[in-house]
């Protein structure tokens, strides 16, 4: 193994001791000081690879977008039309524990961002390329035929992302209420919505 692989190797090692300790103490008990008790070294090890939390937080969150990204394009292969559309937005939702504990490091992460130029435009941009995920998505599916006539594009993504991240957030913070099995009906009643009659 080289040197620069023993680095990443390492590098991710903190990140994911970050992640634990996010998951199971919450952002307001993650620092530095515990990233390294975790992984029984120094701050100075920590430091070593990442000057601060937001390169601690940006890390992490770009490990749980690259694990979506990978879970969408397994959940998705073989599937085309209104079904991908529909898979592509449930694989974004906590419906099982794994995919709960991303999105408490998403939270996590955008409480942490609010106030912090740098993170706030990594938030802005991941945003910005989900939109234009989604846009080509519905953009396909009207060019088949399969959505109403006259759909503003744009808006109805706009709609599709408010209804993930809504219905995601209130499943996190009160199951019982938004259970996780409920979500893929969420999801499937409002595109439905967008269909074409036949």
């Amino acid at each position: 193994m080289s040197i620069t692989e023993r680095y990443e190797k390492r590098r991710l090692e903190v990140s994911d001791a970050a992640w634990r300790t996010i998951v199971e103490e919450g952002l307001d008990r993650t620092s530095v000081r515990a990233v390294a008790q975790r992984l029984g070294c120094s701050t100075g090890v920590v430091m070593h690879y990442f000057r601060n939390m937001d390169e601690l937080m940006l890390l992490a969150l770009e490990r749980v977008v690259t694990k979506h990204i990978a879970l969408t394009r397994k959940e998705t292969e073989g599937y085309e039309g209104v079904e991908r559309l529909v898979r592509i937005l449930c694989t974004a939702m906590p419906t099982d524990a794994k995919a709960a504990i991303g999105w408490r490091i998403w939270l996590a992460f955008l409480g942490h961002a609010v106030g912090h130029p740098k993170l706030m435009t990594a938030h802005r941009r991941r945003y910005k390329d989900l939109r234009e995920f989604l846009t080509r998505e519905l953009g396909d599916l009207q060019a088949q035929g399969l959505l109403r006539p006259g759909l503003d594009l744009r808006f109805e993504v706009s709609i599709l992302i408010s209804l993930v991240d809504g219905a995601s957030i209130g499943s996190i913070i009160d199951p019982k209420q938004v259970r996780p099995q409920d979500l893929h009906r969420i999801v499937r009643r409002y595109v439905e919505g967008l269909l074409a009659r036949t």
